[in-house]
């Protein structure tokens, strides 16, 4: 009875697993799509616009700017709340994210060889002047 017990729970423990790999795998994809069809309209949105209208142009932009950052954040939210149901809140991509900033943050040193000892250039002697 106790081997059943252990080998179902085993099973439901795997199970849970796939499942959030799945619900995982397709918030993904849903999330490719979004930001697949927000370029497409956006695109066909700057096609809209005159090419000399460089006020209507900036405008567009700044509206289209803060729709994909909007999307963006869901994103991240929606993520953030499948890490927290599978009870692993940092993903390979967050990971990622903090080693690239922390990479970022470190300040840049250039490391040369060191420089080449050449001896010393002596100056040779001056022709005698002719009076």
């Amino acid at each position: 009875m106790r081997r059943l017990l252990l080998v179902a729970c085993l099973c439901s423990g795997a199970a849970g697993a796939q499942e959030r790999d799945v619900q995982r795998a397709l918030m993904l994809r849903q999330q490719q799509s979004d930001e697949f069809s927000l370029q497409l309209r956006q695109s066909q949105q700057r096609l809209q616009v005159a090419p000399g209208d460089l006020n209507q142009q900036q405008d567009l932009e700044g509206r289209q700017l803060q729709e994909r950052q909007r999307l963006e954040s869901l994103g991240a939210q929606q993520q953030r709340s499948i890490g927290q149901e599978s009870g692993n809140p940092v993903t390979q991509r967050q990971q990622f994210d903090r080693d690239r900033q922390m990479e970022l943050q470190r300040p840049f040193e250039l490391r040369l060889p060191p420089p080449r000892v050449r001896e010393p250039v002596t100056p040779r002697p001056k022709d005698p002047e002719p009076y």
